[in-house]
């Protein structure tokens, strides 16, 4: 059973529609971040053609990077109905930077500071 879509707040449709700069949301649990978060995220991706490797996603759990994911995964499968070149983008959606803050920051100290000298 799908769950249902209530209509986006105003707030929300602030988020959806913002362009050409970063974004942060937060609010209480519950109250669709994630569900705006990937519609922001699919409209990017069909819309601009960004590809989903060029998206950086932080989030404090890694439940909530892994349901951002499969989620991400969801409505690209969705919308290849309509457009079949989205297909290309599911593979790319395991190494994508949609992760935790901390993970994030480890993979970037790992990649440009460990086993190089700083002096």
């Amino acid at each position: 059973m799908q769950k249902k879509q209530f209509p986006f707040q105003p707030e929300q449709i602030k988020v959806l529609n913002s362009e050409g700069k970063n974004v942060i949301v937060s609010a209480s649990a519950g109250s669709g971040k994630t569900t705006v978060l990937i519609q922001k995220l699919i409209k990017l991706i069909t819309e601009k053609n960004v590809s989903v490797k060029k998206l950086l996603v932080l989030t404090y759990t890694k439940a909530s990077a892994e349901e951002m994911k499969q989620k991400l995964i969801d409505a690209l499968y969705e919308n290849a109905i309509e457009n079949p070149k989205l297909l290309e983008q599911i593979d790319d959606v395991a190494v994508s930077d949609i992760s935790t803050i901390h993970s994030f920051f480890q993979r970037l100290i790992k990649r440009y500071f460990i086993n190089k000298s700083c002096f």
